[in-house]
């Protein structure tokens, strides 16, 4: 058969750019994921962006892009999961739509609340890291108050479990509120640390637990007479 010559052009796709800021603020939100779902992404790159670390994040100054989009109808969504951020009052979520393989969409913005770090260690008395610790987020009100408010707002409490070396980190923290921080392990006795409260000129505050090895009750079951 004679030599047939086919030359194909790839186009480099539609562009998305925007940017995510503090609410209140001008200050970009840096290093939060974007997740992009539909369009031909529904059927080619979806499983790729099932993993949070491989999605495109924001830059220092809240920057983001998507390149090599197809024409299609896409879902955008700021993943603040994980992050010194938390969803406001406008849902970081937008839908846009691509019409043409070459297109550039700028000014696809989104706002998100700041957040605090509560980070620290959970020890013994001689500095010794206590492994796996549960170390829940909670205010001074009675745990039925604060189950109830967790019930309302359809979200469970800040929590985490202390590493090999006894760190912990909670992120997310409501900022201008006050909060505690309870620690319980199976071999030592909980603890409760006192209240603190972090501020948008503070975000991060150090918290060392340190747990002691508590009473132990023993005793006898018996019948009566």
């Amino acid at each position: 058969r004679p030599e047939q010559r086919l030359d194909i052009k790839l186009s480099t796709g539609a562009r998305v750019l925007g940017r995510v800021t503090e609410a209140g603020s001008s200050a970009g939100a840096p290093d939060l994921p974007i997740r992009v779902e539909g369009g031909v992404l529904a059927t080619t790159y979806r499983p790729i962006y099932r993993l949070r670390d491989e999605l495109p994040r924001t830059d220092e100054n809240g920057h983001y892009e998507f390149s090599g989009l197809g024409p299609g109808e896409y879902t955008l969504t700021v993943d603040v999961s994980n992050s010194p951020y938390r969803v406001g009052k406008e849902l970081p979520f937008k839908k846009i739509t691509i019409t043409q393989p070459d297109q550039e969409l700028r000014g696809i913005d989104f706002t998100v609340d700041p957040a605090g770090i509560v980070w620290g260690y959970v020890v013994t008395p001689k500095n010794e890291p206590i492994h796996r610790a549960d170390v829940l987020l909670c205010s001074s009100d009675s745990v039925l108050s604060q189950a109830l408010t967790a019930a309302v707002r359809r979200a469970p409490p800040i929590s985490s479990n202390s590493e090999e070396d006894g760190y912990y980190e909670l992120l997310g923290v409501p900022l201008n509120e006050q909060w505690r921080i309870y620690a319980t392990s199976d071999d030592y006795a909980p603890q409760l640390a006192d209240p603190f409260v972090l501020t948008p000129a503070q975000r991060s505050v150090r918290i060392d637990i340190y747990l002691f090895s508590g009473s132990i009750v023993t005793g006898r079951v018996i019948e009566p007479g």
